[in-house]
């Protein structure tokens, strides 16, 4: 039942991808403007990892995870009430809110509940809710008189569900209202140094990456290709977490340069088959390229963030993690308004192309210095090994 609580929030997050195209077409968003509507999600998310991102230790799972599903619900309020820039842009700041609040407060609850296997049914609920999310919405929008109403409503049904199932579910972290504030501040362990920074690149281009496809790919698939299917969007987009997911689930247990090297290929590699999908005008290079960056974003990420975790002392640990996501959010957002104002003036395929190189280089740099500070001399401290240098 918790992972259905973490499904049922984190599927809001994409609800709206498949309705973008939806959304231009009836206020006339440029893509530059749909890019800023879905970036504007990461400010939201990471406000709410920092603000309140350990308070479920002193406050109690449950509530924190109440707050999150009453966010999302406000936030299904204002998209229903209103298609303007200003309400989108506000719905999608309170969702990334909830989002932001809810990762730690389920992840620990998981954890709590099921410790053996937590990692693994966390990440199948995160990931598994932002592919549902999208998948589900674009179905409803197709064959729904009301696409801009009805896959909201859903959405809002499943939060209603999730909301009685998180009533049904034993509190693991009992209130200490006496306890001091311990929100995670912002910083990098010193001894994780030398691994953070290629880790947090890898994380950087990851999301990108993933970002890329959920912003911009249902628009392109109007405006380029000329195929108006949002069941098709929500399809390219769920299959895309849903690749994410099963790479990371599927070669979870592969030694750490081999998830680096296939997450390098892939990522790059589906990069390009969306090129040559952009300027062929051809739908089938598009399903690749999703299954295919989806797969190796989930590679790279899985990897960066099992580096930093294990290169950190527990004692810093929620600090460094808040700065290695910090870098993850950034990539889901400034790369990828960049991107769509590139689109404006490059055209897809050109301003993708633009697009790919930093991306590569990146990645691969970010590849690179993780796989020497594997192979450098470690040191032992708090029962973890760091890079010596």
């Amino acid at each position: 039942m918790a992972a259905f609580v973490f499904f049922a929030i984190t599927s809001w997050a994409n609800v709206i991808s498949p309705l973008f195209s939806i959304y231009a077409v009836q206020d006339g968003f440029a893509r530059a403007t749909v890019t800023v509507i879905f970036a504007v999600y990461a400010a939201g998310t990471f406000t709410g990892l920092v603000v309140l991102g350990r308070a479920s230790d002193d406050r109690g799972r449950r509530p924190l995870l109440l707050l999150a599903i009453a966010l999302e619900l406000l936030a299904g309020v204002v998209y229903l009430a209103t298609t303007q820039l200003v309400g989108l842009l506000a719905a999608r700041m309170i969702s990334g809110l909830a989002v932001g609040i809810a990762t730690p407060a389920a992840t620990a609850l998981l954890r709590d509940l099921r410790p053996g296997s937590s990692e693994a049914t966390a990440t199948a609920a995160n990931i598994g809710g932002l592919g549902a999310g999208a998948l589900v919405s674009g179905v409803v929008a197709q064959w729904s008189a009301a696409p801009l109403t009805t896959p909201y409503l859903v959405a809002m049904a499943l939060l209603g569900a999730a909301a009685l199932g998180l009533l049904c579910i034993p509190e693991t972290a009992p209130r200490n209202p006496r306890a001091h504030s311990r929100q995670p501040r912002i910083a990098i362990a010193p001894n994780a140094g030398a691994t953070f920074a290629p880790a947090a690149m890898l994380a950087l281009v990851a999301y990108a990456a993933l970002a890329l496809f959920v912003a911009l790919v249902p628009t392109l698939l109007v405006d380029t290709l000329g195929n108006r299917s949002h069941a098709l969007a929500g399809a390219m987009v769920g299959g895309l977490f849903g690749s994410a997911a099963t790479a990371q689930l599927a070669l979870g247990r592969f030694g750490r340069e081999t998830k680096l090297g296939l997450g390098l290929f892939l990522t790059n590699a589906g990069l390009i088959a969306l090129v040559v999908a952009l300027a062929s005008e051809w739908l089938a290079p598009m399903l690749v390229a999703c299954v295919m960056t989806g797969a190796g974003a989930g590679l790279l990420f899985r990897a960066a963030v099992t580096a930093v975790s294990d290169a950190t002392p527990a004692t810093g640990l929620a600090a460094t993690l808040t700065a290695f996501f910090l870098a993850a959010y950034l990539g889901q957002s400034i790369p990828v308004v960049v991107l769509g104002i590139g689109t404006e003036y490059l055209g897809p395929a050109s301003a993708l192309l633009a697009f790919m190189l930093p991306v590569a280089t990146a990645s691969a740099l970010g590849t690179r210095s993780l796989l020497r500070c594997y192979q450098l001399p470690s040191k032992t401290l708090d029962g973890r090994r760091y890079c010596a240098r």
